[in-house]
C-alpha cells in the first residue's frame, strides 16, 4: 500500500512476460511511483517541470507548444483522434421537451463544429462520435460531411433549427432555461462547452450553466453516474470508452439494458440492433449492423456530438516506449500493460 493520491507499482520478480522483439524479462524498470493529480493541470505542469513526472498530457496546442520547451530533449507525440474521450453532451431523453426529436436536432444544428474545432481546438480535432471508426477499416474519424451523409443533424443551420424548434411548438427558444452541467478539469474541453452555450444562447435558447471543477468532482459524478440529474437537461461528459471492440460503443451506452447505458437511451431498435451484433462472427455482416446503429443514434440525436481532439503529449528524452494509440493512452493508465515495456536511457 503506497502513499495516499500516489499511483505506485513494484516490478514482480516471478513475473513471466518477455519482450517479444528482445526476447527480454519485463519489465525494464524495478517499479515506478508519480501523484495522481487527476486532471489538475497547473499541478500537472508544475510536476513535469520540477521532474516529478516525465510524461505529461498536454489538452491544448499552446500547452504542447510549452511543454516541449520546459527541457531541450523533450518529444512529443500527437495521436489520432481516439473515440473513447471527446467532448460531448448527454440529454435527459426522457424530459419534455428533449424526449422530442426535433428539439434535440434543432440544438444540433445550432452548433458550428467546424467554428470549435478551427477556433478552440486550433485544427487539432475531428467531428465527434464516439464509435470505433478503425473497426470500420478507417484511419481517421469520420469528416462531418460523411456523418451529415449518415443521418447526423450535425450541419450547423440555425433556420433550420428554428424550423425544428417551430414545428415542436416553441417560437423562442425551448420554453424555459435549459440547465447545463460540464466540468471544467479539461480545459480545451470546458472552452468547447462553453462555446455550446453561447451557440445555443445566440440561437434563442436560455441556458444555465452549472462549471463543476475538478474539487467538485464527486457531485458531477453523482449526477452522471448515480443519475441523480434534478432539475438538469444535459451534461457535458468526455469519457466513452475506452474500448477496443466496437460492442463497448454500441451495447454498452445503447441498449436500455446495459449497466453501461448512463445516457437515458430506451429504444427498442437500438436494443435489436445492438444484441444482435454480438450474435454475429462474420465481421462485414457485423459491420454492416453495426453501422445501422450508427445511423440511428446520429438520426435520433441521443447524444450531442461536437469534436474528437487529437492526443497529445510529452515525455522526456531519456524515457522510451511510452506511445499513446486510439484506445491505450499510456499515461494516464489506459495502457497500464505497455508500462512493462518503459525503460529509461539514463536517469533525468
Amino acid at each position: 500500500m503506497g502513499p495516499p493520491n500516489v499511483y505506485s507499482a513494484r516490478k514482480n520478480p516471478d513475473y513471466f512476460g518477455t519482450d517479444p522483439r528482445t526476447g527480454m524479462k519485463v519489465p525494464y524498470i524495478d517499479g515506478f511511483e508519480a501523484p495522481i493529480l487527476n486532471v489538475n493541470v497547473p499541478l500537472e505542469e508544475a510536476a513535469f517541470r520540477d521532474g516529478r513526472i516525465h510524461t505529461i498530457w498536454t489538452h491544448t496546442k499552446k500547452a504542447f507548444d510549452t511543454m516541449m520547451r520546459v527541457f531541450p530533449d523533450n518529444v512529443g507525440q500527437v495521436t489520432a483522434p481516439p473515440p473513447g474521450y471527446q467532448p460531448y453532451i448527454t440529454l435527459k431523453l426522457d424530459k419534455p421537451p428533449l424526449n422530442d426529436q426535433r428539439v434535440r436536432a434543432a440544438l444540433q444544428h445550432l452548433i458550428d463544429i467546424n467554428a470549435i474545432i478551427e477556433g478552440i481546438a486550433e485544427g487539432l480535432a475531428d467531428p465527434g462520435l464516439a464509435h470505433d471508426y478503425s473497426f470500420y477499416g478507417r484511419e481517421f474519424p469520420w469528416t462531418l460531411q460523411e456523418l451529415i451523409q449518415l443521418g447526423a443533424n450535425m450541419e450547423y443551420n440555425p433556420q433550420k433549427a428554428r424550423q425544428l424548434l417551430s414545428a415542436a411548438g416553441f417560437d423562442r427558444g425551448i420554453g424555459r432555461p435549459l440547465k447545463f452541467m460540464y466540468g471544467t478539469g479539461d480545459p480545451l474541453i470546458a472552452e468547447v462547452y462553453r462555446a455550446v452555450a453561447n451557440f445555443w444562447r445566440q440561437g434563442g435558447i436560455e441556458v444555465v450553466t452549472d462549471e463543476v471543477a475538478i474539487t467538485d468532482i464527486a457531485r458531477f459524478n453523482a449526477v452522471f453516474f448515480g443519475k441523480q440529474w434534478g432539475e438538469i437537461d444535459a451534461v457535458g461528459f468526455a469519457f466513452a470508452g475506452p474500448g477496443t471492440d466496437e460492442d463497448q460503443y454500441c451495447y454498452g451506452p445503447l441498449n436500455s439494458r446495459s449497466l453501461r447505458n448512463f445516457f437515458w437511451v430506451n429504444d427498442p431498435r437500438l436494443d435489436d440492433l445492438t444484441e444482435r451484433q454480438r450474435r454475429i462472427f462474420n465481421i462485414e455482416e457485423r459491420r454492416q449492423v453495426a453501422m445501422e446503429i450508427v445511423k440511428r443514434e446520429l438520426s435520433q440525436s441521443y447524444r450531442i456530438w461536437l469534436i474528437t481532439p487529437y492526443k497529445m503529449a510529452v515525455r522526456r528524452g531519456v524515457v522510451f516506449n511510452v506511445v499513446d494509440t486510439i484506445h491505450a493512452w499510456h499515461n494516464i493508465g489506459w495502457g497500464s500493460r505497455g508500462n512493462q515495456y518503459v525503460w529509461f536511457s539514463s536517469i533525468p
